[in-house]
């Protein structure tokens, strides 16, 4: 026979409503601490929430603050529920799944979401959606950024440490955006709150992307080879030509690095030019969407030089497929030849990558004088606004070199310019220096 629970209830506030409700708490102890029990239907439906009270007298103060939150909520519209940001962000994970598994669509972006979840949850994670505040917010990334530790942490920036960046934050707030918007879908809470960045740093303006100039690609380039030959077998130096051919394609034909991931050899074939020369047609997959994009001329030799060394020729076989037959991951192999030639980082202390390597053939093409920027946006699989705003800053002092460096009118003090004047007008002093050096002791 099950035991019955005599139950001992203290009222604490009972409140009826012109509708003939009534909203009433009480509460009652669970050994050690009291537990208030409220309800605002004329008990249809109870909550029930810890005081964490020993004393009855501070557990009905408690109660009767619980009491009036509660209302204020369901004055609202809104439900009364024990919801975290832990929990909220658990279903914003299973729901961004199901999207990802039905559309194909979002996989980088839920990798993402699910990197930042952690990080969110140590500090908002026992909260309930309606405790998020903006000042919450602010207190937040004002922890982040006297204590947060960047990605390249090791990696120094003019000779001072780095600081968290301001699209890591961004990131974060997106995640915490996404949890909150299914707390509104919810009706746990009625709209967002205000969430601002402050402005780390000197404001740039059009600023070009990490890239790699002429001489380091020569660098890399020589590197590899020079890999390639010191190679102690012949699997050692087959992932390097690999690697050369990978650094190589992406250098001649501009594309993302998830694109040539996906790249398969049936989507790739060759167009001849008005010219005679070859170019590459390339089915491109990346960031969810389908497009087509064509090469330089100098990719259809990397891509014959390709073909020749892959172990993977079938048309629905990958363009790079790695020894296990999978899709061939160049990360840390491309990490690595950075840091043996010294070029993990731009001379403005920016990181680089692999994706580095388009943002170099876009600064190569933009210089093209007869390029339309339209087209090139086209081809790169991306916007003029977001070409104009990473690269126009490269071309609009790069090409007018001509104009910018000329000397049209002559100047008297030209020849100051040029070092050797200084150092043989330093010489010419030292000689009359020594000629009227009178003799010692007069």
């Amino acid at each position: 026979m099950p035991r019955v629970r005599e139950t001992e209830y203290i009222d604490v506030i009972r409140l009826e409503q012109d509708d003939g409700s009534v909203h009433e708490a009480v509460i009652f102890l669970r050994d050690p601490v009291w537990y208030t029990r409220i309800t605002y239907d004329s008990g249809k439906t109870y909550h029930r929430i810890s005081t964490k009270k020993r004393d009855p007298d501070a557990a009905r103060k408690v109660a009767l603050a619980q009491f009036y939150e509660g209302r204020g909520i369901a004055r609202l519209g809104l439900k009364i529920t024990k919801a975290t940001i832990a929990s909220l962000a658990e279903d914003m994970l299973k729901e961004k799944e199901r999207r990802v598994a039905a559309t194909n669509r979002g996989a980088y972006v839920l990798r993402t979401y699910r990197a930042k979840v952690p990080r969110l949850n140590e500090f908002f994670g026992k909260l309930q959606a309606q405790q998020v505040t903006s000042k919450l917010w602010d207190e937040y990334v004002l922890l982040r950024l006297t204590t947060g530790k960047p990605k390249l942490a090791e990696i120094h920036r003019h000779g001072l440490p780095r600081k968290i960046s301001r699209g890591t934050l961004e990131q974060e707030r997106d995640v915490l955006r996404a949890i909150l918007r299914l707390a509104v879908e919810r009706k746990l809470i009625s709209a967002l709150p205000t969430m601002e960045l402050p402005r780390l740093g000197a404001r740039k303006k059009m600023v070009s992307r990490a890239s790699f100039s002429d001489s380091e690609i020569e660098v890399m380039v020589n590197r590899i080879n020079r890999q390639i030959n010191d190679a102690r077998n012949e699997e050692i130096a087959w992932n390097n030509r690999m690697l050369l051919c990978y650094v190589m394609i992406l250098l001649t034909t501009g594309l993302r690095t998830n694109d040539i991931k996906l790249l398969r050899w049936r989507d790739v074939s060759e167009l001849t030019r008005t010219d005679g020369r070859i170019v590459l047609r390339l089915a491109c997959r990346g960031k969810g969407m389908e497009r087509e994009a064509v090469s330089q001329p100098e990719a259809t030799d990397w891509v014959h030089e390709l073909r020749r060394i892959a172990r993977a020729v079938c048309p629905d076989d990958l363009l790079f497929t790695g020894p296990s037959g999978k899709a061939y991951n160049f990360t840390v192999a491309f990490r690595k030849l950075l840091v043996a030639t010294k070029l993990r980082t731009d001379a403005n202390g920016r990181a680089r990558s692999a994706y580095s390597l388009r943002h170099s053939f876009a600064m190569a093409r933009i210089m093209e004088p007869s390029l339309n920027l339209t087209d090139l946006a086209e081809n790169m699989g991306t916007s003029v606004e977001m070409m104009a705003t990473h690269y126009l800053s490269h071309i609009n002092v790069i090409s007018r070199v001509d104009t910018i460096t000329a000397t049209i009118r002559p100047s008297q003090h030209a020849y100051l310019m040029k070092p050797e004047t200084h150092r043989h007008a330093g010489q010419a002093a030292q000689e009359v220096k020594r000629a009227v050096k009178l003799p010692k002791g007069r």
